[in-house]
């Protein structure tokens, strides 16, 4: 569930774009399996797994640049007063 407000918001947007990442590259893998075993063309079916991939390591990507800043920022103190 995403918050609808704070600080963690983007993350939480970056956690389910993961996760639901992962959900379309494992039904891919499936559908694939599924269409070698009919004998079919599977070209197009191994285009899209390569690129459901390479989205889902982007998405990968962002979500562990928004924790190192998230991480940064709760490890820098306090500005002075």
């Amino acid at each position: 569930m995403v918050p609808k407000r704070g600080g963690d918001w983007a993350l939480a947007v970056a956690e389910q774009h993961v996760a639901e990442g992962e959900q379309r590259v494992t039904q891919q893998l499936v559908r694939l399996d599924e269409f070698r075993r009919a004998g079919q063309p599977t070209r197009e079916a191994e285009r899209l797994l390569r690129n459901l991939q390479e989205l889902l390591a982007q998405f990968r990507v962002h979500r562990d640049q928004l924790l190192r800043e998230r991480d940064f920022s709760r490890a820098r103190p306090p500005p002075a007063r």
